[in-house]
């Protein structure tokens, strides 16, 4: 018993946040709990998961899925902040989750993100949730193969993740793939195994969806929404945009004010 998997598609069914104190008495049992749990701790204490012993240190998380028999050993009275919430049901986004996971030096932030979903949650709950489903997203390990969504490779969820953040820099495949220690060739392969499209087919149709997110719900000259997404020549912009959707940016934009 080494980890959980839940799926974080969609945002969790939070039932509960808060700070709590236990340890008095030093063994507490918990049986039959029919929500998903997870825990920040600054204290030292043995957890038994379904009798599976689990060390609880200073810094550490951990995710205790619904109906599992739960004992905690204290070693005195003991802070920790909580969250009872139900995981998202679909079956997409499913990622592993480690029961218990030390935090080292990210601990401090995590726990006052935490702590700061607590405080909203009883007036904001909207917010509160977003800022669990994002600290679930923090502790998440890798995703879970499943037969129609082969696991992805640490080094593609890299490259993802660096043409979101340097979009607007219009960084090429070559220095993309240098970033994430792969060849140029290597990362092609990779796409087109898991988007049928090459790496530069993917990043401009990215580079399109956001423009046309910007034409649609911002006022952003089109200029600047073209250098918004790496493109600074209007003209290529232009013609890249009618290529793709069969429309100019002018036309995009005034169909959704015109749809509004």
């Amino acid at each position: 018993m080494t980890e959980h998997v839940l799926s974080l598609a969609e945002s969790p069914d939070v039932r509960m946040l808060g700070v709590s104190v236990h340890g008095q008495p030093r063994v507490q049992r918990w049986s039959n709990f029919a929500l998903w749990s997870m825990h920040a701790y600054h204290y030292r204490a043995t957890l038994y998961v379904n009798e599976e012993r689990v060390q609880i240190e200073p810094g550490c998380v951990t995710v205790l899925m619904a109906g599992e028999n739960i004992e905690y050993h204290y070693e005195g009275p003991s802070q920790h902040v909580y969250a009872h919430f139900l995981p998202a049901t679909v079956a997409q986004g499913r990622r592993s989750m480690a029961v218990v996971r030390q935090m080292g030096d990210r601990f401090g932030a995590f726990e006052a993100d935490f702590r700061e979903a607590v405080g909203w949650f009883p007036h904001e709950k909207a917010r509160a949730t977003a800022r669990l489903w994002d600290l679930l997203w923090r502790i998440a390990g890798p995703a879970v193969e499943t037969a129609h969504a082969p696991a992805m490779p640490p080094a593609l969820a890299r490259a993802l993740e660096r043409i979101e953040l340097l979009m607007a820099s219009g960084v090429s495949v070559t220095a993309l793939a240098e970033q994430v220690d792969l060849s140029p060739a290597h990362l092609n392969r990779l796409f087109r195994q898991h988007f049928d499209v090459s790496a530069l087919q993917y990043m401009l149709g990215r580079r399109i969806e956001r423009a046309e997110h910007l034409l649609k719900h911002t006022t952003l000259p089109i200029k600047t929404v073209a250098r918004e997404v790496g493109i600074s020549d209007l003209q290529q912009f232009n013609k890249l945009l009618r290529h793709r959707t069969g429309k100019s940016p002018r036309v995009v934009r005034s169909n959704a004010v015109g749809g509004a």
